[in-house]
């Protein structure tokens, strides 16, 4: 997972926040290259950071009896990773595997929310 350069537009959750909260939570995102079987967070790690993938979908998997594999969800461009940190929840219930490469926006989830916005998108 390498850093790409500033973010840009592209999620359609954050393309349908008002402008003024678009631009703030996009002023605080990097664009990051979302590469297949990677892993971005493993269950029970601290949440560090919020994804919001542009192309390319990440899988939320946890384990059952056996060690076996279960697939919870999947979220693409229509939705993010990290929410459970607006709930003060920091550790990670799910894995988060990248199942189809793409990129996405990462903002990193511990950084302060004041300024510049009317902070509607962060409640």
């Amino acid at each position: 997972m390498n850093s790409v350069k500033p973010a840009g537009v592209g999620n359609r959750l954050l393309a349908g926040l008002p402008r003024r909260d678009h631009l703030h939570l996009l002023a605080g995102c990097e664009q990051i290259e979302l590469v297949g079987a990677d892993v971005l967070i493993k269950q029970g790690e601290q949440v560090r950071f919020v994804y919001f993938p542009i192309n390319g979908f990440v899988s939320q998997m946890t384990t059952i009896e056996h060690g076996m594999r279960l697939e919870i969800a999947q979220v693409g461009n229509e939705g993010m990773l990290g929410s459970e940190l607006a709930l003060g929840i920091t550790q990670a219930l799910l894995q988060w595997l990248v199942r189809g490469a793409g990129s996405s926006h990462r903002m990193d989830g511990m950084r302060p929310r004041s300024g510049g916005s009317s902070g509607s998108a962060q409640r």
